[in-house]
């Protein structure tokens, strides 16, 4: 049995290998088709993941007890007075 494929057929399936070969098979791809990544209002969606250093920046810029303890306790600490040699 031959197969019967019209010319437009074999035509697209050469534009469709062609687009293939040019594409790495792991970029953007489920089941052939692209996959769309979501995107977020972030205006409204306010959802930094900065770790633990960047979450305590931050608190310190936000918060002026947190900065103004912290300062104390850093003098406190560095205060040549209360150094051992």
């Amino acid at each position: 049995m031959k197969p019967n494929f019209s010319r437009e057929d074999i035509y697209q399936g050469r534009l469709n290998q062609e687009a293939a070969s040019e594409t790495p098979a792991n970029f953007a791809m489920m089941d052939s088709a692209p996959q769309p990544r979501p995107t977020r209002d972030l205006a409204v969606a306010n959802t930094r993941m900065a770790g633990q250093q960047g979450q305590r920046a931050l608190q310190l810029m936000n918060d002026p007890n947190e900065k103004s303890r912290t300062d104390n306790w850093m003098f406190t600490f560095n205060n040549p007075q209360f150094m051992r040699g």
